[in-house]
């Protein structure tokens, strides 16, 4: 029902990551290898997401991909066990950054993606708590291009309304495990969170040391 845990003496807030990788923890003989092939696969989901999102817009210039690659490529130099790294920190990566790219592409009124930035944002909040800020603000931006389509695009206005109820569906099953820790929890886990007077410096801070 919660996530890792930290060494503040509470857990990070959910379980999505643990939900992700049991299936190939068992498939790998419950050993590190199933972890490393779990942390893999999501990494490459999210890779795709990225491609998928980017190879859509066609004024994406010769010199913006070409730096996107260095970029990428800098950065797997730096942290070349990245993406089969299951460490809380490291997970969050890749998945955030298909976050960044699936806010971008609901901004820009493909809503169709509002879902995928709400399971996005969810789960390196629940894997990590340092992203929440971050995650929270670009799922605000995602919601609010939502919006912008249903009262301004009235072809689309259904197709954006469903796609929001939807989304808002997918959310309270993610967090169900969360919220009911914490209705059942005495105090809950986020309320041990919230009470950390090392939060703010922790939310500061969070992975971006990475």
């Amino acid at each position: 029902m919660l996530g890792a845990y930290s060494q503040y003496g509470w857990f990070h807030p959910g379980p999505l990551l643990f939900y992700l990788l049991a299936p190939f923890y068992t498939v790998g003989g419950r050993t590190v290898y199933g972890l490393d092939l779990g942390a893999f696969v999501i990494n490459v989901l999210s890779l795709v997401i990225i491609a998928s999102i980017v190879g859509r817009r066609r004024s994406l210039s010769p010199v913006t991909a070409v730096s996107l690659l260095a970029g990428l490529s800098a950065y797997l130099a730096r942290l070349p066990d990245l993406l089969t790294s299951a460490w809380n920190p490291h997970i969050s990566v890749w998945p955030f950054a298909a976050l960044i790219a699936g806010t971008a592409a609901t901004a820009d009124g493909t809503i169709a993606w509002l879902p995928a930035v709400a399971v996005l944002a969810s789960f390196v909040v629940q894997t990590h708590v340092g992203f929440a800020p971050v995650a929270l603000a670009l799922g605000f931006i995602a919601s609010a291009g939502n919006v912008r389509v249903v009262l301004f695009d009235r072809e689309r206005r259904l197709r954006s309304v469903a796609w929001m109820l939807f989304s808002m569906v997918v959310v309270q099953m993610v967090w169900l495990p969360v919220l009911a820790d914490e209705i059942t929890g005495d105090p809950g886990n986020l309320t041990k969170i919230c009470a950390d007077r090392r939060l703010p410096a922790l939310l500061a801070v969070g992975p971006w040391r990475i």
